[in-house]
């Protein structure tokens, strides 16, 4: 484990090959070292995959007034009025607002 971190993670056919052909002043490993399989947790994230989402389209709504959206949004100063919001409702239908 420690020549697969020193030797930037190499793979262990790799280290066995260069341990059999002696191209390494200093490397004392044996066969018993890569009898059990190699565990290291930095390739075993680097080789992860991500789950694929199935891209969710749902249907929009056809009829009218069944399905409003509301929004409410700061204005960023106070009207006359006193107000500070105001609301954006939209209808999912016709997109009206």
């Amino acid at each position: 484990m420690l020549w697969h971190m020193q030797f930037a993670h190499m793979n262990v056919q790799a280290l066995k090959k260069m341990m059999h052909a002696n191209m390494v002043d200093g490397i004392r490993l044996t066969v018993k070292d890569f009898k059990s399989p190699l565990k290291c947790i930095a390739c075993q994230e680097a080789k992860a995959k991500r789950m694929a989402y199935k891209r969710h389209e749902g249907k929009r709504s056809t009829e009218y007034y069944k399905h409003l959206m509301p929004d409410v949004c700061y204005v960023g100063l106070v009207t006359p009025g006193g107000s500070k919001y105001f609301q954006l409702i939209q209808d999912e239908a016709t997109r009206f607002k």
